[in-house]
């Protein structure tokens, strides 16, 4: 298969190139903790590295469950400005870039670290968007870097916007709150905020009777099946006030059939070409 071994390649490449000409002169960060000195995987540190050096603006949308090897996606916020410069960055790195069909304007990379055998998968977003295919977009992703804040070495959501993007992005992506997210918004909702921006949008599309108040009310009182029954109504009037042509519906309505056979291909996927760990790694 010439397509599976130019992949193979490809992923194998150096994963850590010199990046002193991307920006010889790295940005100073007001924690002045240097992104090796925390417990990351080495293909993230070099990863934030590059993107520090070259001063884009970035920031993680949620940590990942184990810095140190990430098993699922490693989700980043990049400014759209920087969209090329980052996407060369992550070529640079090794990563590849795989298709992103029905999650709008994202890009994601997989990138093989053969010193820990470990694979890194990023997904980066270029918008604050949430709901089917992305469609309902926020205009929040400008205020939400400008606000970031430096966690020894990342660089991550205030986290009154973190509370905000974790709650829209339970509710009108997943229509859930899982177990895992709970125990995120019950740390953030200690500073969540009424009159942040992403809950003046969020109060554009509540239903009556909710406010951003008593949505911050209801999670700190842990009340999450009563936040999971707003997912329908909040999603719906999102859409409503996000219209779409008709060629567009009927595009969408290709596209959804054409993602739920991919959903259930990607494990298969997954399994069959990057869970062998036999590769030659190329030197």
């Amino acid at each position: 298969m010439p397509a599976l071994e130019a992949l193979k390649h490809m992923i194998t490449a150096p994963i850590h190139p010199d990046t002193s000409a991307i920006n010889p002169q790295p940005r100073t960060r007001s924690c002045g903790v240097a992104a090796g000195e925390q417990r990351l995987h080495p293909l993230l540190t070099a990863t934030v590295q590059a993107l520090e050096q070259a001063n884009l603006r970035w920031c993680l949308l949620r940590e990942p469950t184990n810095p140190e090897a990430p098993t699922g996606d490693v989700d980043l916020l990049i400014h759209p400005t920087d969209r090329l410069a980052v996407f060369q960055i992550l070529k640079g790195l090794g990563f590849v870039r795989l298709p992103a069909w029905g999650y709008g304007s994202a890009g994601f990379f997989l990138g093989y670290h053969p010193g820990t055998d470990h694979w890194i998968w990023l997904h980066l977003v270029f918008e604050l968007a949430f709901g089917p295919y992305y469609r309902v977009k926020t205009g929040a992703e400008e205020g939400c870097l400008a606000r970031r804040e430096q966690n020894e070495a990342l660089a991550e959501l205030a986290p009154d916007d973190a509370f905000w993007v974790l709650l829209l992005h339970c509710l009108l992506d997943k229509r859930r709150i899982a177990p895992r997210h709970r125990a995120g918004l019950r740390e953030l909702v200690t500073q969540a905020r009424a009159d942040n921006p992403l809950a003046t949008f969020t109060g554009e599309i509540c239903p009556s009777g909710w406010s951003p108040a008593s949505m911050i009310t209801a999670a700190e009182r842990q009340e999450w099946t009563r936040l999971e029954r707003l997912a329908p109504s909040l999603v719906g009037t999102a859409l409503r006030q996000a219209p779409i042509a008709t060629h567009q519906r009927l595009a969408l309505a290709g596209l959804q059939r054409t993602s739920q056979m991919l959903n259930i291909l990607r494990p298969m996927m997954w399994r069959r070409y990057f869970g062998q760990r036999r590769w030659r790694v190329v030197p």
